[in-house]
């Protein structure tokens, strides 16, 4: 180590370094311009040593010493990132000579390290002899067996040096990029496969001393192992390959510059100096690219007309050259364009929420066209969109070593919530309303809102599309109703107010009465002798029900009338909730007064409750259902014909029906109505008992006399 006092100073900034937060900071120019100052050491230190051909003089391939392979070093001064890019490159002189502080490389070096990069200038070993073909091709495959110990020695030690080891780049000028290209593409397979290559293995010279085995690409250096000699990219400068073969799309990519009258390395095949034996024939920078773009391998080519062979030397194209690579080597480290995830199609004022799969070590960058970021987590945020028409979402992944992605978009459709119109209502009943209205969006859902005429209070119900059915409601009632559409959180405004009037409820019950039963029907002679009353006969004692249920004339009785009946509804503790008079028809179903209902209207019920229902008749025992009947949907349903215990015995006194021959009735003789049959009512019965063509109430049979068979 030539400068322990350097190194200290190193030491001590890595580790104040560590204590800082990375910069992460989007469109930031890191790694493309000179942001920083740069610190550089000659002779940092050495990343291993190897057995050297003695040189000058040549002496041959059995005659070495260990060289130590040194490096220097170049940082951003300052720099606080823990995770940073690497490139080491090689000095040029075709194997014979050079130095790693060449000026035109420590400017490059330089250049690069203001950028950000860690840069290693590599000494490796050169010398062979110009008139043995074969110890040319051992000298190369000595400079890319350095430049490969350099590259697991970085790796190995990347935390002294704050690397980031997946991406370490290497490169240099003539030589220095054939040890660079050479150790991107050559593998052990290829170093067996290739005659090219034989030299490196153990050679019988005959009378002169064999040359050794060189060892694997890796065998030499350092004793580094597990750790891939790979590197990330190749910078080419000048240089060229030993066959083209080698490159293929599995390795690395490769920015190459070249001046077009190069005689020292053909840009496209030839001997280097343009000598034969000097040196194998080499591929240089025009033939490596039409094998890269080949094999679909990322890479670069720039050609410098009239330039010769260290193109740098021109402080311009130096310039030029730096700032390619800087571009170049960006491209190569940039993080996958993410993606994004997240509704593209919103409304006005919601809050939807946008993110993106997490990558380790990463910042996001987020922006917004149309909207407002109300919580950025990272790689997930929350947007409330502010203004109707196109809007957008950018992301940009930074990368753990501060590369950027490309930008990715999300097109956004913001909609304005309009309110709805058209609110119509159709086929109202008892509980329910049917609506529709058009839609001013197919993706929106909708709120109605509905409340009881008069009263301030809305209540609603949610529907996925524009028509609904409302339900639950009252009867007999008048509604206000009005829709929002509705987009997220969003809502329109409402519509303009529907009024609407629900219907009467219906109880649908049967009976029969034991009386007027024959043999499957009842029979109609009140009709027929015109004896019904036109107004209900209830409304006297015991019953005096208040009712007004009339007809104004009597052909408006229903043809098959058989008497008026009183229906009650009570609830749990025996109250009457509602009283309504209706009429009995002979096939035991009982109609409201205008004759057509199927059923009894009654008003005032709502969905969800449950009655017991009462039929009461002017001369015969009342009966009660057995349990309470639920109301849903505008109507009740009991039948009392078919069972026995269809009817409360408990409920009512006297309660049970009569048998008629599997249908059922209601038992006759309750003249005065008290719900039993006595002597009272046998009295009343017989102060009546000539009577004819009358609407008695001892009249049992509704045959419109009081006779015996009555009493009967």
């Amino acid at each position: 180590m030539r400068n322990p006092s350097r190194f200290i100073a190193f030491i001590c900034l890595v580790v104040f370094s560590a204590q800082l937060l990375a910069q992460s900071v989007c469109t930031d120019s890191r790694y493309i311009d000179e942001i920083f100052t740069e610190e550089q050491t000659l002779g940092y230190g050495s990343y291993g040593e190897a057995p050297a051909v003695v040189y000058p003089p040549y002496l041959g391939e059995t005659v070495t010493f260990d060289k130590d392979l040194d490096f220097d070093l170049y940082l951003p001064q300052g720099d606080t990132l823990t995770q940073r890019p690497m490139i080491i490159m090689a000095f040029g002189g075709a194997y014979l000579i050079g130095i790693t502080w060449q000026p035109e490389l420590v400017e490059f070096c330089e250049a690069m390290a203001k950028r950000g990069y860690v840069v290693a200038s590599i000494d490796y070993r050169i010398g062979f002899n110009p008139l043995n073909e074969g110890t040319a091709v051992r000298a190369v495959y000595r400079g890319a067996q350095d430049m490969r110990a350099a590259v697991r020695y970085f790796k190995d030690n990347a935390e002294t040096y704050n690397i980031d080891t997946a991406n370490i780049f290497v490169g240099g000028n003539s030589a220095g990029a054939i040890n660079a290209i050479h150790t991107s593409f050559v593998t052990e397979a290829e170093r067996a496969a290739s005659p090219l290559l034989t030299p490196t293995y153990e050679v019988d010279n005959g009378i002169l001393p064999d040359w050794p085995d060189m060892g694997c690409g890796d065998c030499s250096g350092n004793n580094i192992t597990g750790v891939s000699a790979r590197p990330k990219a190749c910078i080419n400068l000048w240089g060229a390959i030993g066959d083209f073969n080698w490159i293929n799309d599995t390795y690395s990519p490769i920015i190459s510059f070249y001046g077009d009258v190069d005689d020292i390395v053909d840009p496209g095949t030839g001997a280097p100096f343009g000598v034969d034996g000097l040196f194998p024939e080499l591929h240089g920078s025009i033939i490596v690219n039409q094998q890269a773009d080949a094999v679909g391998l990322m890479n670069e080519i720039y050609a410098y007309p009239g330039k010769g062979h260290e193109v740098w030397e021109d402080a311009a194209l130096a310039v030029d050259i730096q700032e390619k690579t800087a571009n170049f080597l960006y491209e190569v480290m940039r993080p996958d364009t993410p993606t994004i995830s997240g509704d593209n199609d919103v409304c006005v004022d919601n809050i939807a929420t946008y993110s993106t799969p997490l990558v380790s070590g990463a910042t996001y960058c987020w922006s917004v066209s149309g909207g407002t970021i109300l919580n950025d987590n990272g790689n997930a945020i929350d947007v409330e969109w502010d203004t109707a028409g196109s809007g957008s979402i950018e992301l940009i992944l930074v990368s753990k070593n501060v590369v950027e992605s490309q930008p990715t978009t999300l097109a956004v459709n913001i909609e304005a919530v309009n309110k709805p119109n058209g609110l119509t209502a159709a086929n109202a009943t008892a509980s329910s309303v049917e609506l529709s209205w058009t839609a001013p969006d197919p993706d929106f859902t909708y709120l109605i809102f509905y409340r009881e005429s008069g009263t301030t209070l809305w209540q609603s119900v949610a529907s996925a599309t524009n028509t609904a059915i409302l339900s639950g409601l009252n009867s007999c009632t008048n509604y206000e109703i009005r829709v929002r559409s509705v987009c997220g959180t969003s809502e329109s405004l409402p519509t303009q107010i529907l009024s609407i009037s629900t219907s009467e409820s219906i109880v649908s019950t049967n009976v029969l009465l034991e009386g007027a039963f024959d043999g499957g029907a009842m029979t109609t002679h009140l009709l027929d002798a015109e004896l019904l009353p036109l107004s209900q006969p209830y409304n006297t004692a015991p019953w005096n029900y208040s009712g007004s249920e009339n007809l104004a004339a009597f052909s408006d009785f229903p043809s098959n009338t058989v008497d008026w009946v009183l229906l009650e509804l009570l609830d749990a503790s025996s109250n009457i909730i509602l009283q309504e008079a209706a009429l009995l028809l002979a096939d035991g179903s009982i109609v409201d007064v205008d004759g057509v209902t199927v059923g009894v209207g009654l008003c005032g019920l709502t969905d969800g409750e449950a009655f017991s229902l009462v039929v009461r008749h002017r001369n015969h025992l009342d009966v009660m259902s057995t349990a309470p009947i639920p109301y849903a949907n505008g109507q009740m349903v009991h039948d009392f014909t078919s069972a026995q215990s269809q009817a409360d015995s408990a409920g009512l006194p006297g309660g049970a029906m009569i048998d008629m021959g599997g249908v059922f009735a209601l038992a006759a003789g309750d003249h005065d109505g008290d719900g039993r049959i006595l002597v009272s009512d046998l009295n009343m019965y017989l102060v009546e008992s000539s009577a004819v063509l009358s609407y008695l109430s001892p009249d049992a049979n509704l045959d419109v006399n009081v006779t015996v068979f009555d009493f009967n």
